[in-house]
């Protein structure tokens, strides 16, 4: 038959025909038992024999040993017959090669020690006949040394007999058991299992073809018109699956036709006029990334006509759209700490500034809540608030920049003043001084990181790269800690990867993220604990890893951690200097440098910054 006309064969015959089949197989199994049951006949057949063999060995060894013993008597009647001696050696050659045949033929337990005995006894009969022979024959001599050992020696061979001879009548009794109790089991088996194999041929096929019945009639009905029609039967299997499909189907239909189909129409043309109104960029797809709606402010977005997007994949037109790309890029699980940044899009010579949302939609009233049916990419306006913060942070750097030289001046003053070759203040002047130009530090401080900050986010500030060593770096940021670090007796514990690659970075400003987050780590690390930094190569990035033993960081404020102006609560960071621009900087760095930036923390224990560097050109 070939194999495309097995469509046409019902499907009863086929699940009979696949039953016979089974059937064949099961019969098959039942000769390869028959089989099988021979055979261990004939092994047990081939163990008994290995018995016969031992029995037989042992009854020529006790006849050679005889014939010895009486050519022994017969040597007190006619000495120095050499035809007698002849006749010894002969029996005593015909003992040792059964002998070898029993020591080879080792089955039964205890057998082993029974044989080695009958040798020892064997060597010791041999020993005393030689001496009988060179002492002239005495009679006395074979009566009490000679007559003994013989009797032993027969007596173990008896022994070895005996035990093979039971052995072999166990062995049989038991083979002659099992052999029986086998066919019982065979004919036992062999009868239940054709029972059964009838009983699934007569009963299963009818069990399944009864519901495909009724399915196919129902659908039928429906092919009709007749909807809301369903199928009572109850079944967990496949069948039961297609049922529940079936009767949901059904219902489906049902509700289908009860709706009215202009109101569907009318309150999708309403859904659409409200999308298509939005200021905002709305683009809608299905499950399998394929275009359902895009409003009008969408298509000036990406430049792109409606009818270009009909029944189009978004992945087939991102080949062509680079903004599209870059929005698919949500789509990627890998990508998600890039989607809250903002786009920047040219539109009719002017530059906006826009914000992406993504959104999945998933059947809120389907008992499965993780069914998905599409996706949603909102892209909102965002330029007027852009424009602001741009203000906002130029006003920054200009205040910045302009507090930042009076103060300059008045830390210079402050030197002059302390300096003893402009005169000696009094103890209570000195320290009103000191105390005046450690504020003024800081506030240099807090208007330096204001003014990088600023220059960040304006865009103002420019990347130096240059090839770099992750060694140099790493020391170069350490060298201004080393008398803090030994004042507070940390342990310092540097691990620094062989062969790590020259990559290109702004040597400068790595530099000032490295001593940063040196900075904070012995801050926060106490007296006599371990810090510890480790540098490696991961794929193609350099990793930097600072690990500080202080009191670790809450897990709720780790999200948190590189916002601008965000000091972590608690006694532990009471009395920190600045407003909490230093992380926010370090973070601006890095991703300047396409890098990435993250920590771990656990409390009681001590956190843990990761930035990392790649390799590749830029």
């Amino acid at each position: 038959m070939k194999f495309g006309m097995q469509f046409n064969i019902k499907l009863k015959n086929q699940i009979i025909l696949g039953y016979l089949i089974l059937l064949v197989l099961i019969i098959f199994l039942i000769m390869s038992m028959i089989y099988s049951l021979r055979s261990l006949d004939h092994s047990s057949a081939r163990i008994l024999k290995e018995n016969y063999i031992s029995i037989k060995s042992g009854q020529s060894m006790n006849s050679a040993l005889l014939m010895m013993n009486e050519i022994t008597v017969l040597q007190l009647k006619v000495k120095d017959d050499s035809s007698t001696s002849q006749k010894f050696d002969d029996q005593k050659k015909l003992f040792q090669q059964n002998y070898d045949i029993v020591h080879n033929n080792i089955t039964e337990l205890g057998e082993r020690e029974l044989v080695k005995r009958i040798h020892q006894e064997f060597i010791g009969y041999i020993s005393a006949y030689d001496h009988f022979i060179g002492t002239d024959y005495p009679i006395n001599l074979y009566l009490e040394s000679l007559l003994p050992k013989y009797s032993r020696l027969q007596c173990e061979i008896a022994t070895l007999v005996d035990l093979n001879h039971q052995a072999s009548l166990i062995k049989d009794e038991k083979s002659k058991e099992d052999f029986n109790l086998a066919w019982i089991y065979l004919i036992i088996i062999s009868g239940i299992t054709i029972i059964v194999a009838y009983l699934t041929i007569a009963k299963i096929p009818p069990a399944i073809l009864k519901p495909l019945n009724q399915v196919t009639e129902e659908i039928s009905s429906i092919a009709e018109g007749n909807y809301g029609h369903t199928i009572d039967i109850k079944s967990k299997n496949e069948l039961g699956a297609l049922i529940d499909a079936f009767n949901v189907m059904s219902k489906k239909l049902e509700a289908y036709k009860k709706s009215s189909m202009s109101i569907i129409i009318a309150q999708k043309s309403r859904m659409e006029s409200i999308v298509n109104s939005l200021n905002d960029a709305i683009i809608i797809l299905d499950e399998n990334k394929k275009f359902v709606l895009v409003n009008p402010k969408a298509l000036q977005l990406l430049g792109i006509k409606g009818d270009q997007l009909v029944e189009k994949n978004a992945y087939e037109v991102s080949l062509y759209n680079n903004l599209l790309r870059e929005l698919l890029r949500m789509l990627d699980p890998g990508d998600e700490s890039e989607s809250n940044k903002y786009l920047r899009i040219s539109i009719n010579g002017r530059e906006e500034y826009y914000s992406r949302e993504f959104i999945k939609v998933t059947d809120v009233e389907s008992s499965d809540s993780e069914k998905l049916l599409g996706y949603v990419i909102e892209l909102k306006n965002i330029t007027a608030f852009k424009e602001l913060d741009d203000t906002k942070s130029t006003f920054i750097a200009t205040l910045s920049h302009e507090v930042k030289t009076p103060l300059s001046a008045m830390n210079m003053s402050l030197n002059l003043l302390l300096n003893k070759k402009m005169g000696i203040l009094n103890n209570e002047q000195e320290n009103i001084a000191i105390t005046m130009k450690n504020e003024v530090q800081r506030l240099l401080a807090i208007v330096t990181d204001l003014l990088d900050l600023s220059k960040f986010e304006t865009g103002h500030i420019k990347i130096h790269f240059q090839s770099v060593e992750a060694k140099f770096l790493l020391n170069y940021s350490l060298s201004p800690f080393y008398n803090e670090i030994k004042e507070k007796d940390i342990s310092l514990v540097t691990q620094i990867a062989a062969d790590l690659p020259v990559f290109k970075a702004d040597p400068e400003k790595i530099s000032w993220v490295l001593m940063n987050l040196i900075s904070n780590a012995i801050r926060y690390t106490p007296k006599n604990e371990q810090l510890s930094i480790e540098v490696q190569s991961i794929d193609n990035d350099i990793q930097f890893c600072i690990t500080d033993s202080g009191p670790g960081i809450e897990e709720k404020y780790l999200s948190r951690i590189f916002e601008k102006y965000f000091q972590v609560p608690g006694k532990e960071y009471e009395n920190q200097d600045g407003l909490g621009l230093g992380l926010a900087i370090c973070k601006e760095i890095v991703l300047s440098h396409r890098g990435k930036i993250w920590v771990t923390s656990q409390e009681g224990v001590g956190s843990k910054f990761y930035f990392t560097l790649p390799t590749v050109s830029i």
